[in-house]
């Protein structure tokens, strides 16, 4: 049962997030250069990229969320932190093969990555709960 919530809220996370994505993209795209001049008519795209890893960052949430309730915080954490450290040589190669669009892929892929990571982490850690429940004779999901 907890697993099917789980898996109900990374389906109406991704929707969410892909819809007012799309729309906030779609906006950019119009209201940005004529609101901030033409120095900015290339931030749309890069808002694009960007709005990708944002899929990955709302799995990172509820998979933290979950962690945090499950009594693992040391794994939302740990996850959290390993991506803090990894993002200043990531962006650093990014910027330095791509300039501000190697940045903006560099960012979407972290957070896709730490969102990966954060669901594996709460996923081992209710199946491993969930299955020592059973050897006990409890309740399945």
């Amino acid at each position: 049962r907890s697993l099917t919530s789980i898996r109900n809220l990374y389906v109406r996370s991704t929707v969410f997030v892909v819809v007012g994505g799309t729309l906030m993209v779609v906006a950019s795209f119009i209201l940005i250069p004529p609101i901030f001049g033409p120095d900015y008519s290339g931030a749309p795209p890069l808002l694009a990229i960007m709005t990708v890893g944002e899929v990955g960052y709302g799995f990172f949430v509820i998979a933290s969320m979950g962690l945090l309730g499950g009594g693992w915080g040391g794994r939302s954490t740990t996850t959290a932190a390993i991506a803090a450290v990894l993002c200043i040589p990531v962006y650093w190669l990014g910027s330095a093969l791509a300039g501000a669009a190697g940045c903006a892929v560099a960012s979407a892929l972290l957070y896709l990555a730490m969102g990966a990571i954060a669901t594996a982490r709460l996923r081992g850690a209710l199946t491993a709960r969930l299955d020592s429940r059973q050897d006990l004779g409890g309740v399945s999901a």
